[in-house]
């Protein structure tokens, strides 16, 4: 309220991960009671291993694209420098923009509960005017797996220390042992008595937390 005038004035932003958007109104309640609007629009292109990503919320002109590949339903958070800056899923992509003439350090945090295996160490990257940088992580999905691991001649691996990628367990008297696991993994079986062997891990199904395998034979 001024003294020749009553005004009314709103205005608002919407940042997301396809750019951002402005919106203002103001309408004038004396004289010719006219009301102004306006919207603008903001966003960017990123062209990077032959494909091209549209948006990012703070736009300048250098860029990162985070890569997850992995057919799990996982959601991370990507940090750099240890600040949120987007969330992106398993099977999909996020362009980040950043400001040139600096070094980042990019790591992963998982949003759901959801067990699944990546690299957790921070990555470091160096960005450039013009400069589009791609970091790609893997996703695979961990499921406890138990069984039984038997030797060609059906003599149980007893009492072994059973190894993955991703994790250690241990076989008891009857050869029965439980372990983390993703699909395709190679077990070891190192025993007090007999020579070691492997045993591979068939598919698992991404959908389950906890897998029977069977009787599986270690050579």
């Amino acid at each position: 309220r001024e003294i020749d005038s009553t005004i009314a004035h709103a205005e608002a932003t919407i940042y997301s991960n396809y750019g951002s958007a402005r919106g203002e109104i103001r309408h004038d309640f004396e004289g010719a009671q006219r009301t102004q609007y306006g919207l603008s629009i903001q966003s960017a292109a990123v062209f990077g291993d032959g494909r091209a990503l549209l948006g990012g919320r703070n736009l300048t002109d250098s860029a990162l694209i985070v890569a997850i590949d992995g057919k799990d339903k996982a959601q991370f958070d990507v940090l750099v420098d240890g600040q949120q800056r987007g969330r992106v899923a398993a099977g999909s992509r996020l362009p980040i923009f950043l400001q040139p003439y600096r070094a980042y350090s990019v790591r992963l945090r998982p949003v759901n509960a959801a067990s699944q295996w990546f690299d957790a160490a921070a990555r470091k990257v160096t960005l450039y005017p013009g400069n589009v940088q791609q970091l790609r992580w893997r996703v695979e999905h961990l499921v406890t797996i138990f069984g039984r691991a038997v030797r060609a001649d059906g003599a149980p691996v007893a009492d072994a220390l059973v190894t993955s990628a991703r994790g250690v367990g241990q076989s008891d008297a009857r050869g029965y042992f439980q372990i983390e696991s993703a699909a395709e993994d190679v077990l070891s079986f190192a025993a007090g008595e007999g020579d070691p062997c492997k045993a591979k891990v068939a598919d698992l199904g991404a959908e389950q937390d906890f897998v029977p395998v069977g009787r599986i034979v270690c050579q």
